[in-house]
């Protein structure tokens, strides 16, 4: 059986001299993690301006390569891969592959005028229809009328009181000049 382990105890506050202490800490505290964030943010930035400056050289020899190739494989690509659509060469797959198919509307048909032509010609089980629930809706009604069908339904508009903190910006101290 494992021994029972007590949380260490916190110092909680017992004057509001103590109080203020605490919270001017817990801000202090909170914007060194936000200096810290801002700082890796901005290094991670520059190592990923320094990745596309030494990458930018390379990505462009890849496309020429790339369009290269394509151009040759369109000319020998059936002689050197036969009857399938790729082979291996110098430890490459190189070939054509289909793509998976996508739905073309017919022309000068847009989504809401296709939707429109089969409903019209008893197609309408090809469309979807998507139900979900409209909660800020049903939270208005059920806070507007306690006795909306909703509520005798069982539904409830919950909410609870939870403690916050909420840092505001410091202000720098203003200097007459």
């Amino acid at each position: 059986m494992t021994a029972r382990r007590k949380a260490a105890a916190l110092a909680a506050p017992t004057t509001i001299e103590e109080a203020k202490a605490m919270i001017a800490r817990y801000a202090a505290v909170s914007a060194r993690v936000a200096a810290i964030d801002a700082e890796a943010d901005s290094a991670i930035a520059e190592a990923r301006r320094l990745q596309a400056v030494a990458t930018a050289p390379c990505e462009d020899e890849l496309r020429q390569l790339f369009a290269a190739l394509k151009t040759w494989w369109a000319v020998a690509g059936g002689e050197i891969a036969g009857k399938r659509r790729s082979t291996e060469l110098a430890g490459v797959e190189i070939g054509v592959r289909r793509s998976p198919p996508s739905l073309k509307l017919p022309k000068a048909m847009g989504v809401k005028a296709a939707i429109t032509a089969m409903l019209g010609n008893g197609l309408a089980g090809w469309l979807r229809i998507k139900y979900e629930l409209d909660k800020p809706g049903i939270i208005g009604a059920i806070g507007n009328d306690p006795d909306h069908d909703l509520a005798k339904m069982g539904f409830e508009a919950v909410s609870k009181d939870e403690f916050f903190i909420a840092l505001r910006p410091v202000e720098a101290p203003k200097v007459d000049e």
